[in-house]
This record gives C-alpha cells, sequence and structure tokens, in this order.
C-alpha cells in the first residue's frame, strides 16, 4: 500500500469526506486523486479488515500477549465494518508496539509480514 492510500485511509478514519480528502491528496508520483478512487480504496480496506484483523491479533496471541483482544473490538450487538477497521487500528498499535505509525506506515510495514492474499 502506498503512502498516499494509507494517508487518504487515515483521513477517512478521522471523519473527513471523500470529496475533501480526494482534493488534500497530491504527489509527484500520483498527481491528482479522484473521490471515486479514494471510495473505492475505503471500500477495500473495509472488506480487508476483518481477516487481517483476524491475523494480527492471532499474531498478538502466539506473541504472549495477554489481553482480550475482541474486548477491543465488540461495542455491542449491531457492529459495522468500520468498527471492524476501529479495531484493525488498536491491533496495529499492539503489533507494532507504538502510538505512531512507522516510517512506511502501519500497512506497508504489515504488508511485509501477511500472507499475500491479505496484502492492504
Amino acid at each position: 500500500m502506498t503512502q498516499v492510500r494509507e494517508t487518504a485511509i487515515l483521513r477517512r478514519r478521522c471523519g473527513k469526506s471523500f470529496k475533501r480528502i480526494a482534493e488534500g491528496i497530491a504527489s509527484k508520483t500520483v498527481g491528482g486523486v479522484s473521490m471515486d478512487t479514494v471510495k473505492r480504496w475505503w471500500r477495500r480496506h473495509l472488506e480487508k479488515a476483518g481477516e487481517v484483523a483476524q491475523w494480527v491479533a492471532a499474531e498478538l496471541i502466539r506473541a504472549g500477549v495477554k489481553d482480550d483482544l475482541l474486548r477491543l473490538h465488540f461495542k455491542g450487538v449491531n457492529l459495522t465494518a468500520v468498527d471492524t477497521a476501529n479495531w484493525l487500528f488498536m491491533l496495529f498499535k499492539r503489533f507494532f508496539n507504538r502510538q505512531q505509525p512507522p516510517i512506511h506506515g502501519f500497512f506497508s510495514s504489515l504488508n511485509f509480514r501477511l500472507p499475500a492474499e491479505l496484502w492492504l
């Protein structure tokens, strides 16, 4: 995942509109990004978040984390894909043992470890 895509996803997670995100993203390699592209990135992130979160949680458990990781996720009966994506970010922070993303970003750093079918 590129830094541009990760930035767009982080901005969406903070509640910014697709239009505002698309208007605010520009880079030398990408140029501008359309609103439809940002929507596609967000949808793909939500689709992958559940599987990736399960993989990260399993790795944390293998590493000896004793906390109830599921309790961080479950807020009630009607969970949404956005709730799962938020849980994934909480797991990222524990997996990388830091509050701020690594220099390459959470997604790029995690893709080095993920099985190919789960790449973000």
